[in-house]
């Protein structure tokens, strides 16, 4: 007859590990066998105080793996060199290690923690390796910490959002970031919204002066270097994951007011829209509502952040 068991557990803290302790009353061959697994769980790595630390801080792993904060010249840098990409490579690989750090480096091993093919992880490391934010020691591959970063681009820092399947999308965001940051300040300085000739398209839209901070779809694309179209797509990507809130502005260009020669002013500003399209006085996207002849200026935009 097999004998009582008893799994009643003592349990011991130090300075290093914690070690389990099961009293059991068995055969001598399972006692053994059950002594060896308890003291294989007491020596893992898992049990040092390190990890300990991190399993009872599951806010602190939320934090590190949800923003990684780089410097803004860093960002600004990127773009204006054009290895972005690169950089939102780099922002994932960041937010995947505590100490930076991937040990036993591999294309394979590290394609397959960020679900990338080896021949696009290789570009970008090769671009990340000649921009100094990689180094590759002993087999393991280190990523450039927060301090050594600013050594190289200034104190700024900025937290940017990890996102592993629009990573690029969120670095973007940042440059929207900072020329909606720009236009906020001049505003407050001023009273009225200057755009900057830099950055945003020389056209009548663009130059009305507001106070609010927006951009069209083209000056959207154009901070980003990119066409009209690709702004138009990119600013409903964003405004999609919550990265920015928008809010559509319209222009009154002419008001009904009353019939004219016994025509319905529905009419006449109909008969109006069309000539004004035809003769380009008037853009392709105005329409009426209201009894007023409208037409859409930049939409007005702020940064969220992540949720």
């Amino acid at each position: 007859m097999p004998l009582e068991q008893n799994n009643n557990l003592n349990f011991w803290l130090n300075d290093k590990f914690i070690i389990f302790v099961s009293i059991l009353r068995h055969s001598c061959r399972s006692s053994i066998r059950k002594f060896r697994y308890v003291i294989g769980l007491a020596t893992r790595g898992a049990c040092s105080l390190t990890c300990l630390f991190l399993l009872c801080n599951p806010l602190l792993i939320k934090r590190l793996r949800d923003v990684v904060f780089i410097p803004v010249k860093l960002i600004k840098a990127a773009h204006e060199e054009g290895w972005l990409p690169s950089l939102a490579y780099f922002v994932r690989m960041k937010s995947l290690y505590v100490n930076n750090t991937h040990y036993n480096f591999s294309l394979r091993s590290l394609g397959g923690k960020l679900k990338c093919c080896p021949a696009t992880l290789s570009h970008h490391l090769k671009q990340l390796g000649h921009n100094e934010l990689i180094v590759d020691h002993a087999g393991n591959m280190t990523f450039k910490g927060l301090k050594k970063l600013q050594a190289l681009y200034g104190q700024k820092v900025i937290g940017v959002p990890v996102n592993h399947k629009n990573q690029l999308t969120a670095l973007r965001a940042q440059l929207i970031r900072f020329n909606l940051s720009c236009q906020n300040y001049n505003i407050k300085r001023s009273g009225v919204q200057k755009c900057q000739p830099a950055e945003t398209p020389i056209n009548t839209s663009e130059r009305t002066n507001s106070c609010y901070t927006g951009l069209s779809t083209y000056g959207f694309g154009r901070v980003l270097g990119l066409s009209k179209a690709q702004g138009a797509l990119l600013r409903r990507q964003m405004i999609g994951l919550g990265i920015l809130s928008a809010t559509r502005r319209y222009g009154v260009l002419f008001r009904s007011a009353g019939t004219f020669g016994g025509t319905p002013p529905a009419g006449v500003l109909r008969t109006a829209l069309i000539q004004g399209k035809a003769n380009k006085s008037l853009p392709i996207y105005a329409f009426i509502k209201d009894g007023k002849i409208l037409i859409e200026r930049r939409m007005e935009l702020s940064y969220c952040g992540h949720k």
